[in-house]
């Protein structure tokens, strides 16, 4: 679930992407898993599973049902993941302040298992 206010466009990274509609100071947590928006489980035949990832925490195969698939990804992010205990999957913070209009991208390689297709 988003949990900082965003908007989607072209992106300059790939096709389309998640954009800060507001300024994100570092540390603000920018998404994390929640039941009643995302999907855990292993569906198959899916195609929407392109915006899916295999978690690293738990192994399921975790697809956000709002816009935060639309976050590319960048060997230097600007939002990273962070895993607490109790909580069921990664939680994705700002990584340095996140100016209004900027592309939020992450490193998929931090909550994403190696066989996730990226």
């Amino acid at each position: 679930m988003l949990l900082v206010k965003t908007r989607i466009g072209p992106s300059k990274i790939h096709g389309i992407g998640l954009f800060a509609a507001e300024f994100i100071p570092q540390g603000a947590e920018v998404w994390r898993f929640s039941a009643m928006i995302d999907r855990a489980d292993d569906p198959t035949q899916d195609p929407s599973l392109h915006y899916a990832y295999t978690s690293k925490q738990t192994g399921r195969v975790i697809l956000p049902g709002d816009d935060a698939k639309y976050i590319n990804h960048s060997t230097s992010p600007n939002v990273g993941t962070r895993y607490e205990t109790g909580v069921e999957e990664d939680i994705n913070f700002a990584l340095r302040d996140i100016k209004e209009g900027e592309e939020l991208t992450i490193d998929y390689t931090t909550f994403a298992q190696e066989d996730t297709d990226f």
